[in-house]
């Protein structure tokens, strides 16, 4: 399957451009008391917005707009795609088991050397701290 073709109105829109150095870094956590399996995700999202300078309220609407609104999509989608083990991802990532696999195991191991991940409900800010 091919891309979406995008509305020819979207040609005169400004676009954001995702840089290199981008990063989505998932974590094993340690299961809820009702063993539930957690994993926390952060995104490092280096971007050029194509403008000199970013207004306050942009960083503003990214933090308390953008930020739970990917947050609560990506909540939903893991919660409706995983519900049975008949539906069309986990069809497909069975399918591929050497690609998910792979993903799977690094997931539940953190890297060597790792310290153990700080409690969630912390600022992002000092998630990234060494």
């Amino acid at each position: 399957a091919g891309l979406a073709e995008l509305p020819p109105k979207s040609a005169k829109r400004r676009r954001i451009q995702l840089l290199p150095g981008s990063a989505s870094i998932l974590q094993p956590y340690p299961c809820t008391a009702d063993g539930k399996p957690r994993t926390r995700c952060q995104v490092l999202a280096h971007l050029d917005p194509h403008i000199d300078y970013v207004p306050g309220f942009l960083i503003s609407f990214v933090m308390k707009v953008l930020s739970p609104f990917i947050y609560n999509a990506t909540k939903q989608l893991l919660d409706t795609q995983f519900k049975s083990p008949d539906l069309e991802l986990p069809k497909r990532m069975a399918a591929t088991s050497e690609l998910y696999g792979m993903v799977e195991r690094r997931f539940k191991s953190p890297p060597h050397g790792s310290s153990p991940p700080p409690p969630i409900g912390k600022s992002l800010e000092t998630s990234f701290l060494p």
